[in-house]
């Protein structure tokens, strides 16, 4: 069994209400990105930082003008459902 199918298993275990499920589901991003990059340091495909950082801005300004022009046309905007679903879980907890 791969590492991930014996941790999708764990989780399964886990009742979605639990301390444990939360930090678990919260870090998972953060986990996957790590993994990710180790994997290109491994295959050579690391970037400078500052080179790294200018990609990300772009990136991200490039989703923040669709979306803007969506809205502007009317159109709904597509929004990550995990990212969506933590805003509310996390201004529900004491």
């Amino acid at each position: 069994m791969s590492t991930k199918e014996q941790t999708l298993s764990l989780l399964a275990e886990l009742p979605e209400e639990s301390a444990a499920w939360r930090e678990l589901h919260d870090a998972a991003p953060l986990l996957r990105g790590i993994s990710a990059a180790e994997d290109d340091v491994k295959n050579g495909r690391e970037r400078p930082l500052p080179e790294a950082m200018q990609l990300l801005e772009q990136k991200w300004q490039h989703k923040a003008t669709r979306g803007f022009n969506q809205l502007d046309r009317g159109a709904s905007v597509e929004t990550n459902h995990d990212t969506f679903m933590n805003h509310f879980r996390n201004r529900r907890q004491p």
